[in-house]
């Protein structure tokens, strides 16, 4: 690829802030494909399971911005170590507990540490790429995020069942204590040294008033976005969340056939993004590209509501939605980086991240309510409806 050959982009620094999105995803998304075991378990309802996800999305919601803005100050490197060891303490200790409120104040703590990735990511992806290649290495940092996603559902449900949900938990916490060594052995890769490029960024950072950031995230643009990205997340969120839940109670296929659907809609996703980064290097519209992907994935979900059909029709809508979401996402970034002036990408970063952890406390609640109701047809219809709307949004904000 023509990015990796980039000599402003070192192939380790790329390994490395694809290998901490990867175990973000992973980590958000460890807990849903054990939801029937904990239930059983703990004997609670899947909304309240559902907050589970939700509170850490929340806490996530609330450090973005503050993230953004001490990564603009003294950079990505430190406040992504920070947040990956933070992360790790909390599932492991999670895993130790067992005990329904205390899993939930650690996961709303985990969420603090959630927040890092995306503004010091991207700052440090802003920083390291030219922009003719920024598309293709927001793709595969996308990719390695919803890797992350499919692998929780490929890896937790087998390995719960084999050593039980809490152990689980607890060697997701144990992966991400070694990532945050690794990590800190490998910091001088990440930060980079005597670049002009970077020096001036840094002059210019330092030049960033509250005021003028206050301005920034409140334009029309970037609130327009920062809604797109609430609504589409609650959307996936609840689908990712549910979706083998209402895939077993409506469909009455197989947990493992449901999981198994799932992971694929993810790394559909993440083959998307790939798709994705180079159809937006190479087409001006983004925001065209990105409102017919979202329409498609809208159209897949609401297929899943028909009764009556057979599982190949079910993965056929999963793939297809999730290939269609992983396009839309490396044209939905560029047009945050389209808005936002160079010394300010990490809060622009942040503000609209917080919009998709806004979603993502929204989405399992609302989809686990409706699962909770018995009615599971209306889980898609719901989920597709909302999918769709988040359109007018991007027609709004005329970016």
């Amino acid at each position: 690829m023509k990015f990796l050959e980039s000599k402003t982009l070192p192939v380790q620094a790329l390994a490395l802030l694809c290998s901490g999105h990867f175990y973000s995803h992973f980590a958000m998304l460890c807990i849903a494909p054990m939801f029937l075991l904990m239930s059983a378990d703990m004997k609670v309802s899947f909304t309240e399971l559902g907050a589970l996800i939700s509170v850490m999305a929340f806490s996530t919601g609330v450090g973005q911005i503050p993230m953004g803005y001490l990564v603009d100050r003294i950079g990505g490197c430190r406040v992504l170590i920070f947040g990956v060891g933070l992360m790790s303490v909390c599932f492991l200790i999670s895993g130790m507990i067992g005990t329904y409120w205390l899993i939930f104040f650690a996961f709303g703590l985990a969420g603090i540490g959630n927040s890092v990735f995306h503004p010091a990511d991207y700052e440090m992806l802003n920083s390291l790429l030219n922009k003719s290649v920024f598309a293709h290495g927001v793709s595969l940092h996308m990719f390695s995020g919803y890797m992350g996603w499919a692998a929780a559902y490929a890896v937790m449900l087998p390995m719960a069942n084999f050593i039980g949900w809490q152990n689980a938990l607890a060697v997701v916490g144990v992966l991400g204590l070694l990532l945050t060594l690794l990590l800190i052995s490998r910091k001088n890769v990440l930060e980079v040294k005597n670049s002009p490029e970077l020096s001036l960024g840094n002059q210019l950072k330092s030049k960033v008033e509250l005021k003028k950031a206050l301005r920034f995230i409140f334009s029309a643009p970037l609130v327009n976005m920062f809604l797109f990205f609430s609504l589409t997340a609650i959307g996936i969120a609840g689908l990712m969340s549910f979706s083998v839940v209402a895939l077993v109670s409506y469909h009455a296929i197989d947990e493992y056939f449901a999981s198994l659907s799932t992971t694929l809609h993810l790394v559909s996703c993440a083959l998307g993004v790939l798709i994705g980064g180079w159809i937006a290097n190479c087409i001006k519209h983004q925001e065209f590209i990105t409102a017919v992907s979202i329409a498609t994935m809208s159209a897949c979900v609401a297929g899943l509501a028909f009764s009556g059909v057979d599982f190949w029709f079910i993965f056929l809508m999963m793939i297809a939605g999730g290939l269609a979401y992983g396009i839309s996402s490396p044209s939905r970034d560029v047009l945050v980086k389209k808005v936002s002036p160079k010394e300010m990408t990490g809060l622009a970063f942040g503000f609209t991240s917080t919009g998709f952890s806004i979603g993502n406390l929204v989405g399992p609640i609302f989809a686990g309510w409706i699962m909770d109701s018995g009615r599971p047809e209306f889980f898609f219809l719901a989920i597709a409806l909302i999918i769709a709307i988040s359109i007018i949004t991007l027609i709004k904000a005329r970016i």
